[in-house]
Formats: structure tokens, sequence, C-alpha cells
């Protein structure tokens, strides 16, 4: 017998009060500020009643169904969490923010994450593995009847990054998502066991029938697509999680066979060569619109009173920016774009994940509340109304109309048959990467190689780049095309031709690749994608990297090459063993290109030795050469122990002001070391000098006459006034010893791959959010940074990222320093998600304020 629906304890009922733009609420968590007058906000259920919300859905009857994700994250061997997750139903029959009722609608679920409702009132229930068709056919509150519909199997056990959400469209077809999948092995089967695999190809959007079969790809590209919709012209509208911190998240219009550029073998952070997150790889579509951090919910707004009148709009939560903002569309071409501004916003505690809409236009949205991705036992479901909910829009039928024109525009492009070789050329060279899409669709049919063959030799580098790709896309295993290609004249036409011979792995190609050096517009980007090639045909044959090294040596000592080609060469050349290169890099330092001396001066901090610290102590002592590359080989010289660092005493009162400084800086360490007594000397007779500049704070502190801030308060109040910080001052902070950033995270050619790459940063976090991410790290993480612990039987703890249980009860963890340590499953005693980051707290404490407001200057400029 069902369960009935129970009510909602009393002192519950009372959160609901109305709530609107300017209102304060007397209660146990602050209420989101609404920045629209006439919008209300109401609390319609929390915890006990709700725990850990995820999903959500809201049938033709206006109940709600809420997916309560209580496994989603419990990686611990033999239990720990509750054994399922659950679909909860919600009544809130009369729409004034407050539920009458409540019950458990599905149970008996593993990492369930997301809802869609079908035509006709059947939930859609997304699980890491499975997809689930739910249905109610009593309409007593409880499903009677589920169907799987999709089954995805795979060696991972991250429940984040497998299926992640649904939409159910016109035309009878359900869309569903998949992550990135960390880049393993993975097959999808559908109710009648068709399907298809892969591995390491990111993630990707696949549709079906309503009942499971049919299964197909839609579109590919993508990273984590989290949350879909079909807004009311029918097109599809995507958002994606960043890679790391890579930034933007994105809003896409996801269209049949479209690539949207992130490739999981090609690394996490986004920024490979071969990936495409800006539209910058070839034949990749653009981004509608750039999302906060972590987006996580999307809704058409027509219907809902939070529409913008006379235009489309679209509403998105933002997991991480603790928001909820409204995308305003407007048309681009056979596409849209759009721009966004924030509609509801709140505190640390608003974590706001699924949107949806009842019959009334009041929008639900679920609240996970705590900054981890750990399970907990809160939640919180919203109810948003605005001034009036489903007011016709007179334009809206015109522009519905104008959307479905272009949609089937593009799919009779696509179609054309290779006697509209002419008509394909000219969508190909279109301005508009939609119409080119279509074109390259068509183009890619194997019926379509004779036109593929004529416009390899087009005038147009966009059209032959374009036949070149779709030849690939064909199956076309010539190699002439492709050798061809790494000749031509335009250089956009040889990175295509490289990064396509990258992908197609084959060894008989390396010979030709270097070709594609030769001639006009080689640049670093082209001469990454050129590294990037010659690394996935020749990886880990030892004969070849020899091969490879003395190529690069030689690149790297032509004077021909562009000196910020050569530079990126001698990075790539010393990266994995700088100490090996120590005689090489102390020779770069007189080199006549600056960008090589510089890129010298970075390797040479790892590189220490007598030979290597003298050659950096000549450079900073050296009056005639630029400022920047003195104070770069100061830092270079931290961290380390080195008998002469007194020959650097002088340089604490050097007329420029950036070398006096990193000076002081780097001998702060020596201050208490007794074998430099001549270091302490001179700064106990600078600090009798009144100084209010960075170098004064570096004195003051090493001599324990200035305590940093103590807290994040503490370090607010310090940081705010007119000061604005120095992002090339703040770079060298990031690189030095003293904040030891490098060490774990990575910006551009240098660092380590701990943490998240940084490289642009800025363009997911904004000041704020940088600031609490170094004084509180433990606040909010990534999933894949997520830290864990493995306790062996015999003693040894393991600590570490991407802590997963394999199959057989094993257990493995990426260990820094060490790599991935796997442990039988009869040594593990205990295994788990850890509280906090692996990012220690308190490291801002060995920074001065003014070295920590250059800091944020220099990780808000990384875009």
């Amino acid at each position: 017998m069902a369960a009935p629906l129970r009510s909602i304890p009393g002192w519950r009922v009372a959160w609901g009060l109305l709530i609107g733009s300017t209102a304060v609420a007397d209660s146990p968590a602050p209420f989101p500020q609404v920045h629209e007058p006439g919008i209300t906000i109401r609390l319609l259920a929390a915890e006990p009643d709700l725990v850990a919300p995820i999903g959500l859905a809201i049938g033709p009857d206006d109940r709600i169904h809420v997916v309560e994700s209580r496994t989603r994250l419990h990686p611990r061997p033999g239990g720990g969490g509750p054994a399922t997750d659950r679909v909860l139903v919600f009544t809130d029959a009369d729409g004034d923010g407050r539920a009458e009722g409540r019950g458990v609608f599905a149970d008996g679920f593993r990492h369930a994450l997301n809802l869609a409702c079908l035509p006709g009132g059947d939930l859609v229930l997304v699980c890491a593995r499975e997809v689930w068709r739910l249905g109610d056919d009593d309409g007593d509150g409880r499903a009677d009847r589920r169907e799987r519909l999709l089954e995805l199997a795979t060696p991972n056990t991250h429940p984040h990054s497998a299926l992640l959400g649904a939409a159910a469209g016109d035309g009878g077809w359900l869309y569903v998502s998949r992550g990135h999948n960390a880049g393993l092995p993975w097959r999808l089967r559908d109710a009648g066991g068709a399907g298809f695999a892969g591995e390491g190809d990111g993630g990707a959007v696949v549709r079906c029938r309503l009942d499971g079969t049919g299964l197909e790809s839609f579109a590919t590209g993508f990273r984590n697509p989290f949350a879909l919709a079909l807004d009311a012209a029918g097109r599809l509208v995507v958002a994606d999680n960043d890679p790391d911190a890579r930034g933007p998240n994105r809003l896409l219009h996801a269209v049949a066979g479209g690539d949207y550029g992130y490739r999981a073998r090609h690394g996490d952070g986004g920024t490979h060569p071969f990936q495409g997150w800006d539209a910058d790889r070839p034949g990749t579509l653009p981004i509608a619109a750039a999302l906060d951090e972590a987006p996580a919910g999307l809704l058409d707004a027509r219907g809902t009173g939070l529409a913008l009148p006379g235009t489309d709009s679209l509403l998105v939560t933002s997991w991480a920016g603790h928001r909820i903002d409204r995308l305003r569309v407007q048309p681009a071409g056979t596409s849209f774009t759009a721009t966004r501004q924030p509609l509801v916003t709140g505190g640390p505690e608003f974590h706001p994940v699924a949107l949806a809409v009842d019959s009334r236009g009041i929008v639900h949205v679920t609240d996970w509340v705590l900054g981890g991705y750990t399970g907990h036992s809160r939640g919180r479901l919203w109810s948003i109304r605005g001034t009036s909910p489903g007011t016709p829009d007179p334009g809206a039928r015109a522009r519905d109309r104008r959307a479905s024109r272009s949609m089937r525009e593009l799919e009779r492009i696509a179609a054309t048959s290779p006697r509209g070789g002419r008509r394909i050329r000219a969508a190909l060279a279109d301005a508009d990467p939609f119409r080119a899409h279509a074109a390259f669709r068509a183009l890619s049919l194997p019926s379509h190689g004779e036109v593929r063959a004529r416009l390899r030799a087009d005038r147009d580098p966009r059209i032959r780049a374009a036949a070149l790709r779709a030849g690939e896309q064909a199956g076309d295993t010539d190699p002439d095309p492709l050798r061809a290609a790494l000749g031509d004249a335009d250089p956009e036409v040889r990175r295509t031709a490289l990064l396509l011979a990258g992908e197609r792995g084959d060894p008989a190609l390396r010979p030709h690749l270097d070709r594609a050096l030769d001639g006009v517009g080689l640049t670093p980007r082209l001469f990454a994608t050129h590294r990037a090639a010659v690394e996935a045909l020749t990886g880990g044959d030892r004969v070849a990297a020899e091969r490879e090294a003395e190529w690069l040596e030689r690149f790297i000592d032509d004077p021909e090459n562009p000196g910020p080609v050569r530079a990126l060469a001698l990075t790539r050349h010393v990266s994995d063993r700088p100490a090996g290169h120590r005689s090489r890099l102390v020779a770069a330092l007189d080199d006549p290109a600056p960008g090589v001396v510089s890129a010298a001066v970075h390797a040479l901090a790892e590189a220490s030795g007598p030979e290597a610290d003298a050659a950096l102590r000549r450079l900073a002592r050296d009056a005639g050469r630029p400022v920047a590359l003195r104070a770069a080989a100061l830092v270079s010289l931290g961290g380390r122990h080195d008998p002469g660092v007194e020959e650097l005493l002088p340089l604490l009162e050097d007329p420029e002001p950036d070398v006096a400084y990193e000076a002081a800086r780097l001998l702060r360490s020596h201050v208490a070391h007794e074998e430099h007594p001549g270091v302490r000397e001179a700064f106990l007779r600078m600090a009798d000098v009144p100084d209010t500049t960075p170098r004064g704070e570096v004195v003051r502190m090493a001599l324990g006459r200035l305590e940093p801030p103590d807290s994040p308060e503490a370090w607010a109040r310090a940081l705010d006034g007119d000061i604005a910080g120095d992002a090339e001052r703040g770079r060298r902070v990031f690189f030095s010893a003293q904040a030891a950033c490098a060490g774990c995270h990575r910006v551009g050619d240098h660092g380590r791959e701990v943490g998240p790459e940084l490289t642009q940063v800025a363009r997911s976090l904004d000041r704020t959010r940088l600031i609490r991410s170094i004084l509180e790290p433990s606040a909010e993480s990534a999933p894949e940074y997520q830290g864990g612990y493995v306790e062996t039987r015999d003693g040894p703890v393991h600590q570490g990222l991407r802590l997963q249980e394999q199959s057989d009860g094993s257990v493995a963890l990426w260990v820094p320093g060490t790599g991935t340590v796997r442990v039988d499953a009869a040594e593990v005693a205990d295994a788990g998600p850890l509280s906090g980051s692996l990012m220690p707290e308190g490291l801002a404490q060995a920074l001065t304020p003014a070295e920590f407001r250059d800091l944020v200057a220099y990780l808000e400029s990384l875009r």
C-alpha cells in the first residue's frame, strides 16, 4: 500500500513567511535576496523533511518531485551513508509557498541526480549509471511502475561525471547528458540492447525515444553538461561546467552533430592545444553565454512570471555562485546569444541546483545548502513567484516561428546531396558558425568524397580546413591529404592538420609534422599544437623521446626561430628534468631573446646547484639587465640553501623598488639563520627607518613586528581600501617559495597539476571568491579535487584525490608526489572523503597584506 502524504511540522511552515526583495526573515538561515521588485521567495521545505536535494520535476498535477541524493558522494567501502537514494513528493495545492504534504514517490536508487517530466506525467530519473522511467498509474503519489531506459557500463565510480541530466522534447525524443567519465571506457545501451561505446571523448548528449529505444548520439565536446532544457522554440540548451578553473562555464545551443570542443583524453585543465573550450578548436561551435560557476539548473522563463517582457529569457542556477541568473536571449544568425543578470542571490549556505515550474507559473528551486560535495543532512526547497505568471507575450509566437525556420534550414543544409557542392561551399564560408557546421555535416557523409577532394584545393583556407576535417569525420584513411595539409601556406590549415594527425595516431605521419612549422605564422599556439601531435604519435617510446629531445635542442638553439616560440620550446624541454638541463639553462641566461632568458630563469627555480645559484645571483645584481628579469631571478633563488646569499644584501637598497622588494622577500627566510648573521643585521637597520612600502612590511614581518591577519574577517579589513594590488608582483608571489602556489597549481606552462589549473581562473571566480578560496580552501571544492583517505589494516593512511572503490572491493587513490595508490580489499580498514580540502589552511599567514593583495591581483588577471 502506498505511503500517505504526511503533514510538515508547523515550525517548518513558519519558515515560509513571504520574503520580498528588501524583506528580512527571522529564520535559522538567511533568505536569499531577490533583485527585482514584485518577485517573492518562500521556503517551502527544509531539513529534516528534505535532505541533500538535487533533481526536481513538477508533473501536470503540480506535485513537486525532488531527488534526495543520499548516496551521491559516499565512497566508503563497506557502507557509510544511506543505502539508497529516493524521490520525494511534496504538495502545495494552493500555491501559497507552504507544502501541505510530503511522501516518498520512489526509492531504492543509487547515485540519483536529476529528474525530468514526460508528456503525460511520467518521470525520468537520471542516476549515474541508469536512466529510469517512473509512473504513478493509480495517482496515489507513489510510483508503481519503473522501466530502465538506458544503462551505462564503465569502471568509473565517480557519480558526478557519468550520466547527468535529461530533458524531454517535442517529437518523442528524450535527451540525456553524460559527463566526461574521467576519460575512462564506457558503453551505453538502450532498452532494446542497442548502443555504442567510447573512451576519452569527454561529455556528450544522446537521445532516445520515450520508451528507451532508438538510442543515437546527438552532440559531443562537453565536459559535465549537468543541466538540459528545451526552450519554447524547441531548441536544446545546455549548461556545461568548466574544466578545472578554465572558465567560463558555458551556456550552449546544442544541435545535431555539434562539437563543443572538450576532450577528456587531453586532460582536465581544458588548456591542451587539442582542446576547444572557447571554440578555438577547428570546427567547434561557440558559446551562447558565459555562466557563473557550477551551473546546475536551466529553465525557459516563459510562463513563469519571471520572464522579461518582449524577449525570450532563461533562468539558470549557479551552485558555487550562490545565485539564480536570468538570461536575456537575443537572436544571432540561426542561433542565439544571451546576457545574464542576477535575479536571486544568497550567502554561503545558498547552493541552488534544479529549477522547475508548475502550472501556475511558480518556480521551484532545490538548494543543496552546504559547500561540499559529500553527503549531509541539510536541504531546502524554495518557491519563487512573479507578479503576473503566464502573461501573454504578443511577439513570442513570431520569435518561435523564426527559430523553427532557422532549425529547419540547418537540417536542409545538412541533408545537401553531393550535387549541391556549391551550396555546401557557400555555407562553409558563412560567418554563421551554425550554418557552417550544418554544411560540415553534409560534407562528412561518406557519399561526398568527390566534393571533399575538390574543396581541399579551394582558395579559401577555411574551406580547405573544413574539407580536411570532414574527411576524418567520414573515416577516410588516406594519409596523403593530411601530409599535403601539413605544408599548407595557411598556418590555421597546418594547425588543423597537426590536430587531426595527432588524434589519428599514425606514427608514419611523424616525419611530416615538422613541415607545419615552416613558412609564415609560426606562433606559440602552432608550436604547442605541433608538440602535442608529436607526443601523441611517439608517446612511451624511449628512443623516440630521445630523438625529440635532440630535435627540441636544435630548435631552441636556432636564432632564426621566433623568440617566444623558442622560449616555449625551452620550457617544454626542461619541464620534467630541469636539473638535467642546468648547464643549458645557465647558458640561456645570455640569450639575446628576452623571452628565452625569462623561461630559463623560471626553470632554474627547480634546478638548484652552485652553478645555477651563482648565475642567478649575477643576473640579479646586474643593473644593466631588465628589472623584471632581475626580480624574477631573486624569486627563483627562493626556497633553497644558498651559501652565497649575503652577496645579495646590497640589493635591499637597490634603486629599483621591485628589485629591493624581491631581495627583501628572498632574504626574509634567512633572517633567523645563524650562518647568515649579516641578513638579520641588515633587516634590523632597515626596521629603524619608517617604511610604509611593501618592502617595509616584509622587513617587519621577518622580525616579528608585523602579525598577519588571523581570520577571513581580519583579512577583509586589511585588504579593504583604495590600494590596488600589482599583478606583476603578484605573479612573483605566486611562483615564490613562500607562497608555494605553483607547487600544486599550474598557470600556462608553469607549475604542477595537483590542484585545479588556474590559467584562466578569473573567468570563473570573482575577487571575493578568489580571496575566499585562499583563506578557506575547504569551504568549496570541485568534486575532482575532493580529498579522500584510505586507512590500511597495517597502519599507513594515504590521503589524496579521486578516491574510487573498484568492483573487486579494492580502493584507488591518487596521492600527490606518488601517483595512484591501490589498496586491496582485504587491506582496507577504512576509507572515505576528507572533511576538508587537501589545500592546507593558513597559507596566507606566510604573506604580508601587500603580498596577499598582489597575489589576488595576479589571480584576477588570469583571463
